[in-house]
C-alpha cells in the first residue's frame, strides 16, 4: 500500500451498475469553494496531495495529466493551494489533474437520485455536469467527465 504522500491509488468502486433504471454506481466525492461535487468513481485513476503539481501536467502511470484549475472552470474565487490533486480520465481518451480543496468517502449514488439540472444552469454548466443528486442529507453536483475534458482540455489548464 502507498503512503498518503506518495498518492492513493484509487481501485475501490469500479464495477458500478448497468446505468439503468434502480442501478447505482460508485462515484468518489469532493468539494470546490464549499460545493459537493461527485465523480464517477471508474474515471477517477489516483489521488495526489496538493502541491505535486508545480508544472502545467503531471505525468503518471505512463500518461500525462494536465492540471485542470476547477475553481476557475467552474467561475468560482480563486482559494488556497491546498487540497488534492484528482488524477482522471473521461473515457474518451482525454486525461486531466483536478484540483479540488478536498476528497471525501467512496459512496454509492442510486440512479433513481440523480435529477436534471434545473433552467437555472442554462451555460458550461449544462456541459460540465450530469445532473444533480440527493446523496446521504446533502445535493451533489455529478460531473459529466467526457463533458468538462471536452470544453476544459487543453485549452484552459493551470499556468
Amino acid at each position: 500500500m502507498r503512503s498518503r504522500e506518495a498518492g492513493v491509488p484509487f481501485d475501490w468502486g469500479r464495477s458500478g451498475g448497468d446505468g439503468g433504471p434502480g442501478s447505482t454506481r460508485s462515484v468518489a466525492l469532493f468539494t470546490v469553494a464549499c460545493v459537493d461535487y461527485a465523480i464517477d468513481a471508474a474515471r477517477v485513476r489516483h489521488l495526489f496531495p496538493a502541491g505535486r503539481e508545480a508544472g502545467r501536467s503531471i505525468a503518471f502511470d505512463g500518461a500525462t495529466f494536465p492540471v485542470i484549475e476547477l475553481r476557475s472552470i467552474f467561475r468560482l474565487p480563486a482559494g488556497p493551494r491546498t487540497g488534492r490533486v484528482l488524477l482522471m480520465d473521461d473515457g474518451a481518451g482525454r486525461t486531466a489533474a483536478l484540483v479540488v480543496d478536498a476528497v471525501g468517502t467512496p459512496a454509492r449514488l442510486d440512479q433513481r437520485a440523480l435529477t436534471a439540472l434545473p433552467p437555472v444552469f442554462r451555460g458550461q454548466e449544462r456541459v460540465h455536469f450530469e445532473g444533480l443528486a440527493l446523496l446521504d442529507d446533502r445535493v451533489v453536483v455529478v460531473i459529466a467527465p467526457r463533458g468538462l475534458l471536452a470544453r476544459a482540455w487543453p485549452r484552459q489548464v493551470a499556468v
